[in-house]
């Protein structure tokens, strides 16, 4: 048979192609992502962890009985609402319903309220980021996990894999308070196709979509010489954990899970401390444990410290253990606020204002929550503010978007809600009433009170909630009974808490500085069948981890085609992967992102992608309204979180 001479003039001109495509990159350094263009600032940043928490013995309500010079009274604070305020009325609702579409503002006859509740909380997160203290609202089973890191493989021990493939059903399932009981059985694995011609009755275990036609399939069979075996809830927490964003964020009775050992050498499971982890697929997720990343375990709640003993702040506010441990102190709080009121501002209200959808948190988010190529969280989460004129917390500004690239109207999403907002401009009062304090808990509390900035109330990663506090007076209540007035002057930071409180209250106050284009990350890309547009394209395009294991969160490159490189005048035909940059407190607007809303179309040589453009996405970039798509969404949704719902009723 002759050779095709068309077949050579390809393969010639795909090599040519290939090998001036990397000449032209050369050794040179991956341009900066600014010419990218389309620039926007993160809903958040972080305040660096600063020095290692001290540790206190707690501080009991009656402790000025026998230190005299404590001090108690009562701080008068005025509020002003620097962007909308979101304080929503909570609606009673049974388990598995729907929250409202519709939150109405928490209010008192013709007073807009923010709870005492969470006056608390605002003001004792912020006490935290000043002194550098404990995490106080932190799941000690949180994990970071970033794509699959479990390979159990086959069964045959192959590259650095299990030697027994352990696959169970859940007879009982656990969760992050009770344990739970699972069969080990026995597993097969078949090629697509075929089925088991065993008179055994094997069942099938449920895979998703593979890339590869060639995986085989998982049937799971009774085995009589198993028993079951129950697993501590902190197994099924941690499954939890790891799957929170995924599509089966939590197993149910009868489910078939495949079992991670601890060791790889294991031939039988008989015993849950034989158990590493409880895996959806066999390609599972392991991740970094929170304790393993924190610059100390000091940071680490104070429930999970098993010493007696508190932080500064916790001190400060108090402590119940939800567990009973006897190690964990249990003491009332010094500071109590009572509730914000907003006279007579009911009528000022904005009804019903339509919102932009929140984002949780996404664990696998390394680029942004992690140093740039190391394994150290970046500190303290903040969330920014937005300019006066711009409103990121309106739905027609961040809207969610349909396949086809157009925003969904927000009366049809699911997803979406409206609510009451106070506006700009509005003036509160606060009182705080605080008890047994030493001159410096009561420095550091007037401290707090006097900064430029706190936020208050919902909606904080959308922009909302910007107030600024004013120390009105500080009333002292003297032993005799009478009270008089003092200056917070008065009180000074003491020589151990001065530096670093007014350290760590500057970066504060810069962080919450109003920034242009305060955005949730987006991008849109066309794929075969429709136009993805949202937060995924983005970190799935300027800031995907690299596929080597060389180092700890490094982000890939992006290639650009040489069209793009000449009329730019590029030295490299790569362009940096991003970073949340670091926050410079001299220079709050310089940690900006790029790539904003930009309608990508790569075309792919090899296994690269090559970008010709970065232009900003247009209305008539959108696919018709007809067009079908070959695929269904197999992300978490509203629709698979009450199909979950259906399902468990059933067991």
């Amino acid at each position: 048979m002759a050779a095709n001479p068309n077949h050579f003039r390809r393969h010639n001109e795909y090599a040519q192609n290939r090998y001036s495509q990397s000449s032209r990159s050369g050794k040179s350094s991956p341009e900066s992502a600014d010419k990218i263009g389309s620039k926007f600032h993160n809903p958040y940043t972080f305040i660096p962890f600063s020095d290692k928490p001290s540790r206190f013995e707690p501080t009991l309500y009656t402790a000025d009985e026998v230190e005299k010079e404590r001090h108690s009274g009562v701080l008068d604070i005025e509020i002003k609402t620097l962007r909308p305020l979101l304080t929503s009325q909570a609606e009673p609702r049974r388990k598995g319903e729907d929250p409202p579409k519709n939150s109405v503002a928490l209010k008192i006859g013709r007073d807009v309220i923010v709870p005492a509740t969470a006056i608390r909380g605002a003001l004792r997160n912020l006490m935290t980021i000043l002194t550098s203290g404990s995490l106080a609202n932190t799941n000690p089973n949180s994990w970071f996990c970033r794509g699959r890191d479990v390979n159990l493989g086959n069964g045959t021990g192959k590259y650095d894999t299990p030697c027994t493939l352990f696959l169970a059903k859940v007879e009982r399932a656990g969760n992050t308070f009770q344990d739970g009981v699972i069969r080990i059985g026995k597993c097969m694995l078949l090629a697509n196709g075929k089925s088991p011609a065993e008179k055994t009755k094997w069942e099938l275990k449920p895979a998703g979509r593979s890339p590869n036609p060639r995986t085989k399939r998982a049937f799971y069979a009774v085995d009589p010489d198993q028993y079951p075996i129950t697993v501590p809830a902190e197994l099924w927490a941690d499954y939890i954990a790891r799957n929170i964003n995924g599509k089966n964020t939590e197993l149910r009775t009868n489910d078939l899970v495949w079992v991670e050992p601890k060791f790889l050498n294991i031939g039988k499971i008989v015993d849950a401390n034989q158990i590493a982890s409880l895996q959806w697929a066999r390609w599972g997720k392991r991740g970094i444990k929170l304790d393993n990343v924190l610059p100390d375990t000091s940071y680490l709640p104070n429930s999970c410290q098993k010493d007696g003993k508190v932080d500064f702040v916790t001190n400060l506010f108090g402590q119940a253990s939800d567990s009973g441990d006897k190690n964990v102190p249990c003491f009332a709080g010094r500071i109590r606020p009572e509730n914000l009121v907003f006279r007579d501002t009911v009528p000022k209200l904005w009804k019903q204002c339509p919102l932009a959808a929140m984002a949780s948190p996404h664990p696998g988010c390394f680029s942004f929550y992690f140093k740039a190529g190391k394994q150290e969280l970046r500190g303290f989460k903040v969330y920014r503010s937005a300019q006066d004129g711009d409103s990121p917390w309106e739905y027609k500004t961040q809207p969610i978007f349909n396949n086809n690239g157009s925003p969904t109207l927000w009366e049809k999403s699911k997803q979406t809600h409206s609510a009451d907002l106070l506006p700009s401009e509005q003036t509160g009062r606060l009182r705080i009433a605080f008890h047994a304090l030493t001159s410096d808990e009561l420095a550091l509390l007037c401290h707090a009170c006097s900064l430029k900035y706190w936020r208050l109330g919902g909606g904080k990663p959308l922009g909302l909630g910007l107030c600024q506090p004013t120390l009105k007076s500080v009333t002292i209540l003297e032993d005799d009974g009478s009270f008089r007035k003092a200056e917070p002057e008065d009180f000074p930071l003491g020589e151990n808490l001065s530096e670093l409180v007014g350290k760590q209250a500057k970066i504060w106050e810069a962080t919450q500085k109003p920034v242009s284009k305060m955005r949730y990350p987006r991008a849109a890309k066309k794929n075969s069948d429709s136009k993805q547009r949202g937060g995924h394209v983005w970190f799935g395009t300027f800031s995907a981890p690299k596929k080597n294991n060389s180092a700890f969160n490094e982000v890939q490159s992006v290639y650009v085609t040489e069209r793009f490189r000449n009329s730019n005048k590029l030295s490299s035909s790569q362009i940096k992967g991003q970073h949340l940059p670091e926050f410079d407190q001299n220079d709050p607007e310089a940690d900006v992102l790029y790539g904003y809303d930009v309608d990508l179309n790569p075309k792919k040589e090899g296994h690269t992608l090559y970008y010709d453009d970065f232009k900003p996405f247009k209305t008539e970039n959108q696919l018709p309204a007809d067009t079908r798509h070959a695929h269904p969404n197999d992300s978490q949704n509203r629709e698979s979180r009450m199909a979950n719902k259906e399902k468990r009723k059933e067991y």
